[in-house]
């Protein structure tokens, strides 16, 4: 399973205008950070600075010198973070070339498969040579990716690799070959499903989880109401996580069927590992963004958790949601959570990445002055100073004031995305 973090999306680098000292200032921090800082820490610098420079139709100059360095970046997920902008098609195309042709070599087989994957969602037909010597690779799961895009280019007999996978006895590249037959609407169609169907109750709760991610990436995923509700309530955490993280994309076709948000709601009320308590929230968020459940209903929901709500990181979450509602007093709390050196680490992180999130650009100079504070070289001084940064360049790239905006992306999807709080966390013991 593949990590991939991304947690400043949706950033628009203003053209024109002179960059306020303040963020020129948090941008050398990340700059420094991307190749100083504890890993976790470089991956938020990364992330920032990609979508900084990177995102809106026309990335420039900047965005390619990020791409061609981070593409042999010290730390292997900066490497995994990096490949899908090389995909991007205003990048020219000896940029993307070095990239895919570092990443297929790359010690990390995480690295080689996501650009295994990358290459048969987006193949291009000067790539045939490197797809067909991929197509005899020792890992079994890039042979899966690059017989499905040699089919997308046309080569139509490569169906048989995917056929045949359908029945190895490795669980990824048996999942990775029915999701591509489906995808591609090629042959055993039916047996494919089956085999997602058998990995949707094997015993393994990490094959369990994978089935779930493979499934939720398909144009149209075939779920049914059962599996969900089976899923929510499986007795692995991260089999629950995984299936809450495909919930905001699931649509149902039965008559009476719950939908999403009912069925988070009634998880909610029977959730008692915090974790996923917080990614049921996070659930939420995302479909509130993609507009299946309406503001209000999203409100009233998170009024009602925070009154019962014991548990910091839930309740930190719940807090940064009603604030990018436009509800000023928790925007006021997250802030106070963030400066207060008598917090945890980990409750300073989340609140800080909430502050990002809400395009609330007049909490940029409380945060510029508490980054000025961390001038220490203790580690938690520095997580705090990096995650200022972070969220004071969000903030100055995407001036936006809407009334809600949900943590979550645009871009490529990935598996196992880390919320907030769980970066939070981690942070916390890296950055030691």
């Amino acid at each position: 399973m593949c990590l991939v973090v991304c947690l400043l999306p949706g950033v628009v680098l203003h053209a024109g205008g002179q960059t306020p000292a303040g963020v020129t200032s948090a941008l050398r921090v990340l700059e420094a950070a991307l190749t100083s800082a504890p890993p976790r820490l470089q991956e938020l610098s990364f992330a920032t600075l990609s979508h900084y420079q990177c995102s809106g139709a026309l990335p420039g100059d900047a965005c390619e010198r990020l791409v061609a360095r981070c593409a042999s970046h010290s730390w292997w997920e900066v490497r995994l973070m990096n490949l899908p902008n090389a995909f991007r098609a205003p990048l020219p195309r000896r940029v993307r070339r070095q990239v895919i042709e570092q990443a297929i070599r790359d010690a990390s087989p995480h690295v080689s498969r996501a650009a295994a994957k990358l290459l048969a969602e987006h193949p291009e037909a000067w790539e045939r040579k490197m797809l067909v010597d991929l197509s005899q690779s020792r890992d079994s799961v890039v042979r899966q990716h690059a017989a499905a895009a040699l089919v997308r280019l046309g080569e139509t007999p490569y169906a048989e690799v995917l056929e045949k996978a359908l029945t190895s006895d490795d669980s990824d590249a048996a999942l990775e070959a029915a999701r591509h037959i489906l995808a591609l609407g090629t042959r055993e169609q039916q047996p494919a499903r089956r085999v997602l169907r058998r990995m949707l109750e094997d015993r393994d709760e990490i094959t369990r989880a994978n089935a779930i991610y493979g499934i939720s990436e398909l144009p149209n995923p075939p779920w049914d109401g059962e599996d969900i509700e089976r899923s929510l309530a499986d007795d692995s955490p991260m089999v629950r996580l995984a299936m809450l993280e495909a919930l905001p994309s699931v649509r149902l076709s039965e008559n009476g069927a719950p939908s999403g948000f009912e069925m988070a709601l009634k998880r909610w009320g029977e959730e008692r590992t915090p974790e996923v308590r917080v990614e049921i929230l996070n659930s939420v968020a995302r479909m509130e963004s993609l507009g299946k459940v309406s503001p209000h209903a999203v409100e009233k929901f998170l009024g009602l958790a925070l009154q019962d709500e014991e548990e910091d990181g839930p309740r930190l979450v719940a807090m940064g949601m009603l604030a990018c509602h436009a509800r000023p007093e928790y925007e006021r709390r997250l802030l106070a959570v963030a400066q207060d050196p008598r917090r945890g680490l980990n409750e300073r992180l989340v609140a800080l990445s909430w502050l990002g999130q809400c395009h609330d650009t007049r909490v940029i100079e409380p945060l510029v002055k508490t980054m000025g504070e961390g001038r220490s070289h203790d580690a938690d001084v520095q997580a705090l100073r990096i995650a200022c940064a972070a969220a004071v360049v969000r903030l100055h790239a995407s001036p936006r004031s809407p009334r809600t905006l949900a943590p979550g992306g645009a871009g490529p999807r990935s598996k196992g995305r880390a919320d907030a709080w769980t970066l939070g966390a981690q942070l916390q013991r890296q950055s030691r």
